[in-house]
């Protein structure tokens, strides 16, 4: 699957399950999610800049001309290019990346079966509760 049609799914899976985690949380669900649909693409670490600012280490996707990465907000603020944007945007945008390598993220799958078993437990605990409440 080519990115470009990938991105309206990539946003769903990054508002659903990335929420609470940061850049390399983050980075190994979408690059396991992306995996499972056949979008090639390369994870990295290394550091992202906006004018002054710098934070490191910092872990992204890179997908064709395309750069995925829900993080820079947290660490760059609110001006910092956010989601999945074109690697072309960054120029204009004053931000820029450093990669100091390629890794290969494996916590994807593991982090999604956390999420949907602490969201279940959650579900299970509210019912329980509202239970009791009835009780009294």
């Amino acid at each position: 699957m080519k990115i470009d049609i990938a991105i309206p799914e990539l946003n769903v899976v990054a508002d659903k399950y990335c929420q609470e985690l940061e850049c390399d949380g983050s980075s190994g669900i979408l690059s396991y999610y992306m995996n499972e649909i056949g979008v090639q693409h390369q994870a990295y670490v290394g550091a992202v800049y906006l004018k002054t600012k710098k934070f490191e280490p910092h872990f992204w996707i890179e997908a064709g001309d395309y750069i995925i990465d829900f993080k820079t907000n947290m660490w760059l603020g609110e001006n910092a290019l956010q989601g999945i944007f074109l690697k072309s945007d960054l120029k204009r945008s004053k931000m820029s990346y450093r990669k100091s390598e390629k890794v290969t993220l494996n916590s994807g799958k593991m982090l999604l079966k956390l999420h949907t078993t602490r969201q279940r437990y959650a579900e299970e605990m509210q019912e329980f509760e509202s239970h009791l409440g009835k009780i009294t």
